[in-house]
């Protein structure tokens, strides 16, 4: 969230870089009431909670993109946080799946005994079929 509230405030206060029109506004412009435009802290507040609530996609409105550049960075920001959880629900199932070795191992062999009597089975299916011959 950190680097995610470092980039959406410098996006903030670097329009004139990323617009050629100079009467749009920022997501710092929407909210004035809360950001000084000149205390860096308060606009790190404000994108560092943007950031989480970007990150845990609760998403509740009220910093938001006005202009095409935070447009894109709020896409490609969404896209990096469902591969983030991806990871963490994965990791979890992951975890859960292990939690039992014991059970892992049964099963294991309960496949490898599949596997093996389905071998067999072919193999005396081939030894029926040449001996007819």
């Amino acid at each position: 969230a950190h680097w995610m509230a470092c980039v959406w405030g410098g996006v903030g206060l670097t329009e004139e870089l990323f617009t050629t029109d100079r009467h749009s506004s920022t997501w710092i412009d929407s909210i004035d009431r809360l950001v000084d435009d000149d205390n860096i802290w308060d606009v790190y507040l404000v994108a560092f909670y943007w950031g989480v609530f970007t990150l845990t996609t609760i998403g509740y409105g009220d910093a938001y993109p006005h202009n095409h550049a935070e447009y894109a960075l709020c896409s490609v920001t969404m896209l990096l946080s469902v591969f983030v959880w991806e990871y963490v629900l994965a990791s979890i199932v992951s975890l859960l799946s292990t939690f039992d070795p014991h059970k892992i191992r049964f099963e294991q062999n309960l496949d490898d005994l599949n596997v093996l009597l389905a071998s067999r089975y072919e193999m005396g299916k081939l030894q029926e079929h040449d001996i007819r011959r």
